[in-house]
């Protein structure tokens, strides 16, 4: 996955224009990403970062 850029987002199947749910890479040992992470919490936008070992797409 070096150099490249991936994402998934998420919809409901009973309402594809409602709520849209983006789950990106987001490494917590990249500065970036810490940055982002960080000015994201300073305006008061919900953040929510989950972990996994391994991801598969089916």
């Amino acid at each position: 996955m070096e150099n490249s850029r991936q994402w998934i987002t998420l919809v409901s199947k009973e309402d594809s224009e409602g709520v849209e749910l983006l789950l990106e890479p987001t490494p917590v040992h990249f500065e970036p990403s810490i940055v982002y992470q960080d000015e994201l919490l300073k305006i008061g936008m919900p953040y929510t970062q989950f972990d996994v070992d391994d991801v598969q797409l089916m």
